[in-house]
């Protein structure tokens, strides 16, 4: 594995001044990890639970109020092994993304090797940043990531081939709080609109790209297959306010106007509350639910 000590620039008066509100490009030095290269990607698609790879045409549209991918348990392939799939990608014309690759010891090292270097060099502490989870996408040529969001904290490595990242905000704060709150309701996190204010990242290999949680973006690679590692993690104020959303989702539902997160932080901590005590009694049901 790569020395980890050095893998990226990323510094804490750029954390400070970034971390959580606004992108900020970095360069980085894991373009030669080995376990970020295309056979050894193969090689991990055929350890993981097919449910967490999934794979979809390479071309789409930048804008999409639904993105629909299919998880290769679903798809199954073709009836083909997935890191067959993954070999193939470019010759498909396939886009893929592999979720939680840290279940595999080696990429477990990896992940925490580089978010151990990037709490140190942020100034974070473990209770200020926690649970990092890695991922990998590899995109045909051409391949298009419709507009999104997503619910972490995202540090992205461009490892092959150069990507258009695009990141910008909402037309407005009532599209942004209806945006979250179906996100944290279990929808994908498609916008359904392009990031507004947009600003275009180029990013070759070894460029990198934090990505905070309220970013829109869309991501398009240019003539080669592509393959990009990311790295997200949670924090207090992020996993608070995803219960806030996840709260007045529910409560919108009855056709009340919840507050947004943000306004009162005792209000807000008292909807977490709530969202824990629904969370942990629906386990525990789970849990008693006889089995037939």
């Amino acid at each position: 594995m790569s020395n980890i000590s050095q893998s990226f620039d990323l510094t804490a008066d750029q954390w400070r001044d970034h971390g959580g509100r606004t992108p900020v490009t970095f360069a980085h030095h894991l373009v030669d990890e080995p376990l970020l290269q295309l056979e050894a990607l193969a090689q991990l698609a055929d350890l993981l639970d097919p449910s967490q790879i999934e794979v979809t045409d390479a071309k789409a549209p930048t804008v999409v109020d639904q993105r629909v991918t299919e998880r290769l348990d679903v798809a199954n392939g073709g009836g083909r092994c997935a890191s067959a799939l993954v070999r193939d990608a470019e010759a498909d014309r396939r886009w893929m993304a592999m979720r939680h690759i840290e279940v595999v010891p080696a990429y477990r090292r990896l992940v925490d090797g580089v978010f151990g270097e990037f709490c140190a060099t942020a100034g974070l502490a473990s209770t200020d940043a926690y649970r990092p989870e890695g991922y990998v996408f590899i995109g045909a040529t051409g391949a298009v990531t419709p507009a999104h969001v997503d619910h972490e904290h995202n540090l992205f490595f461009q490892i092959r081939g150069t990507k258009r990242f695009t990141t910008g905000g909402f037309p407005d704060k009532t599209i942004e709080h209806r945006t979250f709150e179906g996100m944290y309701a279990h929808e994908y996190g498609s916008t359904g609109f392009a990031p507004a204010d947009p600003t275009r990242h180029v990013l070759r290999p070894g460029d990198g790209l934090y990505v905070p949680p309220p970013a829109v973006h869309l991501v398009e690679n240019d003539d080669s297959l592509a393959i990009s590692f990311s790295l997200v993690f949670h924090d207090p104020v992020l996993d608070r306010t995803a219960k806030v959303y996840a709260f007045n989702s529910h409560v919108r539902q009855l056709r009340l106007s919840p507050r947004p997160p943000g306004l009162s932080g005792t209000l807000d901590r008292a909807k977490a509350v709530i969202v824990d005590g629904w969370r942990h009694s629906k386990e525990a049901l789970v849990a008693i639910k006889p089995k037939r």
